[in-house]
């Protein structure tokens, strides 16, 4: 036949696949037969897979993508030659696949034993012996996948040197002092041991992580942490050996951010002038310390305030904050200033009142004039010493005593002023009293066409007086006087008398005239401005309680309690001309009752 061998094997493969799976009515009648015939040809495809070397698809240890796996395994995975002895055991195969299979066993890549395998229960074991270390095993498995055959490759196993020694395990730090938050790597350091199983690390009794991973990252670590690590190896000749390296306790310091901030009232200063400088600092911790410089030359003091009066054109004054680093985990940061200096005329000020001498209770007012004040200043008033409200250029007070002392103190930016206060001249104002005067008269009521004496007494302080208004006076330039008959109304009569220093004094008598209740009997509301409401008479002599007015028939159209409120002649809309009755009760300035009757006449 001109038919390739893996053409020829991949038929009677075919053949013996439709046999087991497919068993069609024609296989059935024939079964006797062809049960021997697939023995023989199973026997020639077991033949002819073994010399016919397929492609190996799947990449060693990886799954072939008809879901075939496979992988190896010696003695449990003891994979030490120990001491140098021989190595004698077995090597067992793990694999998934739905169809038989051959396995092919490889020694140092030499074919050593290959298995025809049937069914999951058939033996895949393969004896191995007088291996050594170096020597590397692996196995080939071959299957059926659609009308094809695929061969895949289990991992590899290198045997290594084991030792009879014991393990032995120390841990390595770069250091056992660490900031908090900080990222630490812990090594083992190993003896010559080469059979590792795992790594078990702790911190603080509390395991973190396990494995075949040799090293320990953590972030987490605590003041005072413990770190412990197991080294678990294989034993050689079977089993496991462990050791416990020696603990190591880290020391974690906490973090702290610190900043420093300075800051001075000028940035631009006069020479020769004394200037203050203020460090302000933040998470600093404890026991920092100040250290400040002047053009990086180290100055002044331990102190978050430095003054110096030696400052240049430029110099640059800085204040670093050195922290506790044995304490903390920080950085040292520092601030800088960079100074001006200047030749400025000093800053000026004075102020002038708008008069020497007043009166008492005459408001005065007082102005500052400035020099060289710079811009943002303010100023500050002050009487006796102490602060007003007044913090203008100008400061007025009615308030003044004789004697009193105002000044004003002037708030510059003026570096090169001697001081950022400056206290104006002092004004003293001298305040003349006003005379002393009792007026004896007091507010009253009284009737229309009654005179009243007006009394009052100068007791000191004073040269000339009079009373007022003269019209309704006797003698107004007496400290006594009758007044003239009183018309209806209301009169303030006012008594002024004059010091020396010519500052006058007023004072007042408030008296109210009042009238007998008299009511008009006509009234014309016409809208002419005359006559158009009927009302009580002002200045009545009455407490009103009411006034109400009647039609004819008895209906009322108006009604009020308010003596300056009359009616306008409507009720809802305009009444016709007539008579009409009118009826008024209250109390007069005897307190007796008045109730007044009568009629009045509405003229259109």
């Amino acid at each position: 036949t001109n038919e390739s061998c893996e053409d020829l094997s991949t038929k009677q493969y075919i053949f013996l696949k439709k046999r087991i799976y497919h068993k069609s009515i024609w296989y059935f009648i024939f079964d006797y037969a062809a049960c021997h015939m697939i023995r023989v040809l199973s026997i020639f495809v077991i033949i002819t897979t073994l010399f016919c070397q397929g492609k190996v698809l799947a990449q060693p240890g990886q799954q072939h993508p008809s879901g075939a796996f496979i992988t190896i395994n010696l003695n449990n995975g003891n994979h030490s030659i120990c001491g140098g002895i021989p190595y004698f055991g077995f090597g067992y195969a793990f694999f998934i696949t739905s169809d038989a299979v051959i396995l092919e066993w490889y020694v140092n890549d030499v074919r050593r034993d290959s298995m025809y395998i049937r069914t999951i229960f058939d033996n895949r074991k393969f004896k191995v012996d007088s291996l050594k270390a170096g020597d590397s095993i692996y196995c080939i498995m071959t299957f059926a996948w659609g009308y094809n055959f695929e061969k895949i490759k289990s991992n590899t196993i290198f045997m290594t040197e084991g030792s009879m020694e014991p393990p032995e395990v120390h841990i390595a730090v770069a250091s056992t002092t660490v900031c908090q938050g900080s990222e630490v790597t812990f090594d083992p350091v190993l003896g010559p041991y080469n059979t590792s199983i795992r790594f078990t690390w702790t911190v603080d009794g509390i395991e973190v992580q396990s494995g075949s991973k040799p090293q320990l990252i953590t972030r987490d670590l605590k003041d005072g942490a413990k770190i412990e690590l197991r080294w678990t190896v294989n034993a050689c000749g079977g089993g496991t050996a462990y050791d416990d390296a020696e603990p190591i306790i880290m020391k974690v310091k906490p973090q702290i951010h610190p900043s420093i901030k300075v800051t001075t009232p000028f940035s631009t200063v006069c020479e020769n002038t004394m200037t203050t400088f203020t460090a302000k600092a933040e998470d600093m911790g404890s026991n920092a310390a100040y250290v400040w410089r002047i053009n990086g030359v180290e100055a002044g003091t331990n102190s978050a305030v430095f003054s110096t009066s030696t400052l240049k054109d430029g110099d640059k004054v800085s204040c670093l904050l050195k922290t506790d680093t044995v304490t903390y985990c920080s950085i040292q940061p520092a601030d800088t200033v960079t100074i001006r200096t200047v030749k400025t005329p000093p800053a000026t000020i004075a102020i002038a009142a708008s008069a020497d001498a007043i009166c008492e209770g005459t408001p005065v007012t007082f102005s500052a004039q400035t020099a060289n004040e710079g811009s943002g200043a303010s100023y500050q008033w002050m009487v006796n010493g102490v602060k007003t409200a007044d913090t203008t250029k100008t400061f007025t007070s009615a308030k003044l005593k004789n004697g009193d002392a105002v000044h004003s103190v002037l708030k510059t930016k003026n570096a090169c002023s001697v001081s950022p206060e400056i206290a104006s001249n002092t004004i003293a104002i001298k305040v003349n009293p006003l005379p002393q005067v009792i007026l004896v008269s007091k507010d009253t009521t009284v009737m229309a066409g009654s005179v009243l004496q007006l009394r009052a007494n100068a007791l000191a302080n004073t040269s000339l007086y009079r009373w007022g208004p003269e019209t309704y006076l006797v003698s107004p330039q007496s400290l006594a006087t009758n007044t003239r008959p009183l018309p209806a109304g209301i009169i303030n009569f006012m008594f002024e008398a004059t010091s020396d220093a010519g500052c006058v004094l007023k004072k007042g008598v408030h008296v109210t005239v009042i009238q007998p209740l008299r009511m008009p009997n006509a009234f014309t509301p016409n809208g002419d401005g005359l006559n158009d409401v009927f009302r009580i008479p002002p200045h009545s002599d009455i407490d009103l309680e009411e006034f109400a007015v009647f039609d004819r028939w008895g209906n009322r159209v108006f009604q009020t309690k308010d003596p300056s409120k009359g009616w306008d002649g409507s009720y809802n809309k305009a009444t016709i001309g007539g008579t009409y009755v009118y009826l008024v009760r209250g109390k007069n300035s005897a307190q007796k009752e008045i109730t007044v009757k009568g009629t009045v006449t509405l003229i259109r």
